[in-house]
């Protein structure tokens, strides 16, 4: 008989580290990263996991990565849970970060990529609970480069109601305080998730 079990939820520091951190869970975190940035999950071929250089106003779990893409194209990945503090001062510490880093052996910049979830309003202008920022011309829209990109999920906007997205998915399990779970300890196939 299937039965609610109380989850902390996975912005959580200790759920958010096992989610997303553990070499073994690598597959879940590409999945997530195909979801959030539109991109095959094939394009990250390898993963270094390097302690976050954080500054003294920033608060939430934090995972920094270096990616190798199969052009061997490097990324570098924060990803941050912030539920409390202004975002917009994380994304300006980020800005700060990603200025550090080097060009790789052949002289190429990496790509620099902030995803931070979080559960306030930051856009109320906007409806979308995703947002993407990049460097442009607000006049014409032409882009300035593709190596700087800002992510934003922000849950409160999350819709009820699946948009189709891969997305939302993912949105919706960081939302989730509470599983239905079967006898023997498994997920539901009850669940409204799935």
């Amino acid at each position: 008989m299937p039965h609610l079990v109380d989850l902390l939820p996975a912005k959580s520091h200790v759920i958010f580290q096992f989610l997303f951190g553990p070499e073994e869970n690598r597959d879940i975190f590409k999945a997530f990263l195909k979801a959030v940035l539109d991109m095959p999950a094939e394009e990250f071929a390898a993963f270094k996991r390097i302690k976050p250089h954080r500054f003294p106003a920033e608060d939430g779990p934090t995972l920094v990565f270096e990616i190798t893409r199969p052009s061997g194209q490097m990324i570098y990945l924060e990803i941050m849970s912030c539920p409390i503090t202004d975002m917009r001062e994380n994304f300006m510490n980020f800005t700060l970060r990603a200025s550090r880093q080097r060009p790789n052996e052949s002289g190429k910049l990496p790509k620099c990529i902030f995803i931070g979830i979080n559960d306030i309003d930051m856009f109320p202008e906007n409806k979308d609970y995703h947002q993407c920022f990049r460097l442009e011309n607000p006049k014409n829209a032409t882009s300035l480069t593709d190596l700087f990109e800002i992510h934003t999920l922000e849950l409160t906007k999350l819709p009820p109601e699946d948009d189709g997205t891969p997305l939302w998915s993912w949105a919706k399990l960081l939302t989730l305080r509470e599983l239905w779970v079967d006898d023997d300890g498994e997920i539901s196939k009850d669940h409204p998730l799935f």
